[in-house]
Parts: C-alpha cells; sequence; structure tokens
C-alpha cells in the first residue's frame, strides 16, 4: 500500500509541501493545475493556503469539493510510476 499522507503545508500560490508515513517528503508544482478551469479557485492565495489532508480518504482537499489523490503525489514526489513503485514493495516484501 502506498504510505499515507500525514502532513501538507501550502508553501507558494503555486506549491504545496507533503510528507508521507514512510518518510519521504517533498513539494509538488501545482502552477499547470491551477491554469486548469475546475481548479481555478485555487488562484485564491487564502483558498490555496487552506490545503489540508481528509480524513478516511486521505486526500489532498481544499474543500469537498476540490481534492487531489495522495498517491498519486506520492509517486510524482518520489519519481516513480505506479509500477515502479509496485516492482520496489514486491522487491522489499521478498527479502
Amino acid at each position: 500500500m502506498i504510505p499515507k499522507p500525514i502532513e501538507v503545508k501550502a508553501l507558494d500560490q503555486n506549491y504545496i509541501w507533503l510528507k508521507f508515513e514512510d518518510g519521504s517528503q517533498g513539494t509538488v508544482d501545482m502552477s499547470d493545475l491551477i491554469e486548469e478551469p475546475f481548479f481555478n479557485d485555487l488562484k485564491d492565495l487564502p483558498f490555496f493556503n487552506q490545503v489540508y489532508i481528509t480524513k478516511g480518504s486521505d486526500a489532498i482537499a481544499w474543500n469537498e469539493d476540490l481534492e487531489l489523490c495522495a498517491n498519486s503525489l506520492y509517486l510524482e514526489i518520489n519519481g516513480l510510476t505506479f509500477d515502479q513503485w509496485k516492482a520496489k514493495s514486491l522487491e522489499h516484501a521478498s527479502n
């Protein structure tokens, strides 16, 4: 299972910082996403700064309608595709 996020912070208008339960951490550039019409609310700095981790689904969210999958952000931070992560996980499980 991909590790759960345990901390998230807005850094600048276009960046969030995440930390996961396995110790992985890093920043995600949201610039391209913010330009998409659905994510226009993220251009508002006070709104952008309200980022949080949802209870239950562990999504990265700003409100009930605007959430991102933490799994995909974990893979991005670690520079992995899902298949690479899966192979790495299976390798560690067999050791």
